[in-house]
């Protein structure tokens, strides 16, 4: 009986000494993970954390269902005063645009893009981006700008249109709505009926052509001066006023708002703040703006003050 007591004991502390071993290796894995992330920068963790959370996203990709009616409202084709035309002569579909169609669709908070990673190489700011649908993965893409500290496209608008330049092409090469722009025939067509080329001189003193829309004023080239990041930022200025007018012109570099304030004119590539701008006309309310103190007035921000 002694003998089998003694077996069993030893085979017990067996057992406890593979499960210690067990736990032990465990405890190391855990510690090198932690000593990893450890050494990870803000961004690298995160693109960690974001990429654990779309885990479950993922394992649902292509499972989502949308109606007959919702399937043919996202791919309905936008109307051509929606299309826009780059000047080097490419068309394209406002990104507000493409929200807006998402939304009336699929209602606020049932779509969302989420920003998976950033990378800047030179000038330019690039934003990996995934499309979720209830919960669904739908799409992925990377969407690009041009980031210039000391110009108009500061690193905020920047982020914000490279992202939403992914979510224009998840949408229409994923979901087919906004797809139209893609098709060389369609902009072919388009082109002959709205594009017009004119000449000009760019930031070099060079004569170039460039492409806008027919209805759309021709407005000089409004690079930087400079491509090389600078540490000096122009000096800002706050000015308190009723707009005067809003309009909306093709420049060098894309659209551009010319938002007048008491008779004098300010400049924008961001459409929010030509809305609020607009809103702030109709009910004749101040705004206020924050704007570059250079010739053309860039603007760093626009509130609107009620009066």
């Amino acid at each position: 009986m002694e003998g089998l007591a003694e077996e069993s004991a030893t085979q017990a502390q067996g057992m406890i000494n593979k499960e210690v071993e067990k736990a032990l290796t465990v405890y190391d894995d855990i510690q090198g993970q932690i000593q990893k992330v450890e050494k990870l920068s803000p961004a690298e963790a995160r693109v960690i954390h974001v990429n654990e959370l779309l885990k479950s996203a993922y394992e649902k990709a292509s499972t989502l269902i949308l109606t007959q009616e919702e399937s043919e409202a996202l791919m309905k084709e936008f109307t051509d005063d929606e299309i826009e035309i780059k000047p080097t002569g490419e068309l394209y579909i406002p990104h507000i645009y493409i929200r807006e169609r998402l939304t009336q669709v699929l209602r606020p908070g049932q779509w969302t893009p989420v920003l998976r990673s950033i990378k800047k190489e030179g000038n330019k700011l690039m934003a990996e981006v995934v499309l979720l649908i209830r919960g669904t993965m739908c799409g992925e893409a990377w969407g690009a700008m041009d980031y210039y500290p000391t110009g108009r496209m500061d690193y905020t608008d920047a982020l914000e249109g490279a992202q939403g330049e992914a979510v224009r092409r998840i949408a229409a090469k994923t979901l087919s709505c906004g797809s139209q722009v893609w098709k060389p025939a369609f902009c072919r067509e388009w082109i002959k009926k709205y594009g017009e080329q004119y000449e000009t001189t760019d930031k070099y003193g060079k004569k170039v052509k460039r492409w806008k829309r027919k209805d759309s004023a021709m407005v000089e080239e409004l690079e930087p001066e400079s491509n090389v990041e600078s540490n000096e930022k122009p000096k800002q200025v706050i000015v308190i006023g009723l707009v005067d007018e809003v309009q909306k012109k093709q420049s060098g570099t894309g659209i551009l708002y010319l938002i007048t304030v008491d008779n004098i004119k300010y400049s924008t590539k961001e459409f929010k703040f030509a809305e609020k701008a607009n809103n702030a006309r109709i009910s004749g309310s101040k705004v206020e703006i924050i704007h570059e103190q250079n010739q053309y007035n860039s603007i760093i921000d626009l509130k609107i003050i009620d009066i």
